[in-house]
């Protein structure tokens, strides 16, 4: 048996390279980013951690997933309602899901993601307590708790009209 016998043709050792070089999975990067963005219009705080994956090919995340604290302006360091996001699978978004809590009341699950979180975040802030709800500050304030969790291109890291950043830090 000679040595050539143990070489791939060019064409069998290009085509193994390119299955192997498929397989590796996802490379891409992993985010996690923490977020404070004060809404003065509405009266809350909303402290954001977000994580996730940004595939090599996509702007966005549609794994990451995020956990958002509500307090009162007055009071910023007590949660008044913490939320925390499911899977954001942009290709299934009647499956997404935010699940709140306030105080000692049991959590109650919602559907999130799409037009779903409007409605959501909307009875969220009104079992809250948040109940002066400016139009233009709540969709605002939806975009900047909503957006970490689709990775840093899609964290709000200037102030709006309604939202004012107080911190954004992304961690890749």
């Amino acid at each position: 048996m000679n040595i050539r016998q143990h070489h791939l043709p060019p064409l069998a050792t290009l085509l193994a390279l390119g299955l192997l070089s498929t397989g590796c999975g996802r490379p891409g990067y992993t985010f996690s980013t923490t977020a404070t963005y004060d809404v003065p219009a509405l009266g809350f705080r909303a402290d954001v951690t977000a994580v996730g994956t940004v595939p090599s090919d996509a702007d966005l995340s549609d794994d990451g997933t995020s956990r958002i604290v509500l307090s009162r302006l007055d009071n910023p360091g007590v949660a008044v309602v913490t939320l925390q996001t499911s899977n954001q699978v942009a290709s299934l978004p009647s499956r997404q899901t935010i699940t709140y809590s306030i105080a000692n009341r049991a959590p109650v699950t919602l559907p999130w993601g799409s037009i779903e979180s409007e409605g959501s975040f909307r009875r969220i802030l009104t079992a809250a307590g948040f109940t002066n709800q400016v139009p233009q500050a709540f969709e605002e304030a939806l975009n900047a708790v909503s957006g970490p969790a689709f990775g840093p291109k899609s964290t709000a890291a200037g102030s709006s009209t309604y939202v004012t950043v107080v911190k954004v830090k992304p961690t890749f």
